[in-house]
């Protein structure tokens, strides 16, 4: 694997007409609309229903950046939701300093 804070390692580049950053409350219907057709293809995702609200996703989204978790949000000129990435800290106290 290589160290992406390497010298040579390769550049890494956001494609043309998509932004990226912590995802936001303001996210949220956005972010279920896309995470619904993503799910309706009943192929990569471990669910075969979305039941969480607007409301509750924008309550995950408040903390979206936090010491025990990140959640990004891929987003295409008009500001829609096109991809995402969750990355949390293990909870189990054996695990808390993975």
């Amino acid at each position: 694997m290589t160290d992406p804070t390497a010298p040579d390692a390769p550049e890494i580049r956001v494609p043309e007409g998509v932004s990226i950053r912590p995802a936001r409350p303001a996210d949220a219907a956005s972010f279920l609309e896309m995470f619904r057709a993503v799910v309706a293809e009943r192929r990569w995702v471990r669910t075969d229903i979305v039941t969480r609200s607007v409301r509750d996703q924008r309550r995950t989204f408040r903390e979206a950046w936090s010491p025990g978790r990140a959640i990004l949000v891929a987003l295409d000129d008009d500001g829609r939701v096109i991809g995402n990435l969750w990355i949390a800290r293990e909870e189990h106290p054996v695990n808390r300093h993975v």
